[in-house]
């Protein structure tokens, strides 16, 4: 199976919208061979801009990656959503340099875990017990 691209999807409401794909398109931003769809992207991002998140909610970011961060938009909502107390769950990629990755490591409600092919389940036991401890007790 040959990938095409890249979708994201907003999970509550199944939403799902065009993040990049392979060909020819006529868009701005690209990744190697994906075009990024930046304007598609950020139709959910502003519906999630407009949602209200709970202390007792979670938002899953899966993930925080070069692709997203070609949108002002979707900076900013991290940047907003890292300062409410709302539970985040957020991938990032190791290897990535932005400021947003140093602006996220510099806050000191972040646990930044290192996932690996060695550590897997010893990490997911971690998240859930995080989990657990915050809607079970």
């Amino acid at each position: 199976m040959k990938r095409i691209g890249f979708d994201i999807e907003r999970i509550t409401i199944y939403e799902r919208r065009i993040l990049a794909r392979v060909g020819n398109y006529d868009t701005q931003y690209r990744l190697g061979k994906y075009h990024i769809f930046i304007e598609e992207f950020e139709k959910i991002i502003t519906k999630l801009e407009n949602l209200e998140f709970k202390e007792d909610g979670v938002l899953i970011i899966d993930e925080i990656g070069k692709m997203e961060l070609f949108s002002q938009k979707f900076q900013k909502f991290v940047k907003i959503f890292f300062k409410l107390d709302t539970n985040i769950i957020a991938t990032i990629g190791q290897s990535l340099h932005h400021p947003i990755k140093d602006y996220l490591l510099g806050l000191p409600e972040v646990l930044p875990l290192t996932l690996n092919r060695e550590n897997v389940q010893t990490i997911q036991q971690k998240i859930l017990d995080i989990v657990n401890e915050i809607f079970f007790q």
